[in-house]
This record gives C-alpha cells, sequence and structure tokens, in this order.
C-alpha cells in the first residue's frame, strides 16, 4: 500500500497533513508556503515508516524549517509506527516540534490481548495504567517509557 497525503490549508495560516498507510520515499512530502505559521501532522493512519520513509520524514522537517524557522510544527496522534521510529532515531523527532497527543500502545502478558490510549501530551509525564479487558490482568506498555519521556518534554 502506497503512502498518500490529504491536505487542508485553513484560513487560519495551518496547513493540516494526514499521513496515511506506509511513510517510504515515495511519499510527496508537500512544499510548505513560507505564510503559513503553523503546519499540523497527523500520524493517526500511519502503519508503517521504513528506513527510506525516516530519511526522507528528517529531510522534509529540516527542509520546512530552514524555510521558515518561526513556523509551528505540531504532530498529532503519534503512531505504533511513529513511535517505533522515534525509538530508533531520536531525530524523527524535531525538537522545535510540538506534540499534542499520542498513542499509548499496551499488551496482556497473562493473555496476550493488545490496546491502545489516546491520550493528549499534557498527560505524558504520567504512564496510564490499563486494565485488560479481556482477563482484568494489568497491561504492559509495548514501547519503552523513555519514548514517552521524550515526547512530553516537547506538550504544548
Amino acid at each position: 500500500m502506497d503512502g498518500q497525503i490529504v491536505q487542508t490549508k485553513t484560513d487560519a495560516g495551518v496547513l493540516r497533513i494526514d499521513l496515511f498507510n506506509l511513510i517510504d520515499e515515495t511519499v510527496p512530502l508537500p512544499e510548505i508556503p513560507n505564510d503559513l505559521s503553523r503546519v499540523l501532522v497527523n500520524f493517526n493512519r500511519v502503519t508503517f515508516i521504513n528506513s527510506k520513509g525516516i530519511m526522507n520524514w528528517i529531510r522534509w522537517l529540516k527542509t520546512v524549517q530552514t524555510k521558515n524557522s518561526k513556523m509551528v510544527i505540531e504532530l498529532v496522534d503519534l503512531s505504533m509506527a511513529y513511535l517505533r521510529a522515534l525509538e530508533m532515531i531520536p531525530d524523527v523527532l524535531p525538537g522545535s516540534a510540538v506534540v499534542s497527543s499520542m498513542f499509548y500502545y499496551f499488551f496482556c502478558e497473562k493473555c496476550g490481548e493488545e490496546d491502545s490510549l489516546l491520550e493528549s501530551n499534557a498527560k505524558a509525564a504520567t504512564v496510564p495504567v490499563k486494565v485488560c479487558a479481556k482477563c482484568g490482568g494489568t497491561m504492559e506498555l509495548e514501547m519503552s517509557p523513555e519514548v514517552y519521556k521524550t515526547i512530553a518534554r516537547q506538550a504544548p
């Protein structure tokens, strides 16, 4: 499945970019006009980011930041694919970006059940506790808590 982008520019000077499926070297990340004040990138439906996609994303971020250093880059609904990329390569999350929300991914060691929880980044400093709906056991985070702590430093 190829990646695709949906763009919507609002009258408030904000460009929303919704990313879908796979992020690789073929995903045409858009040129950003200089007159925008904010770019909002939604990762909710990103299922995989390969190494060339990570390079493509980092290159795009650097281009955007070089063109307009005052532009706010806001990331929302960070998916498992994005979190895994961040776990491997910290540059996936630029220091100037604002992270508004992310998914917490859980698994149950007792029964193998998996679940997720979307939270605002303001709550990232405290990792939520999740009870397994299937067996009642306490679910474990699938990602390292350090990933969430890194993101928490970039709350709006």
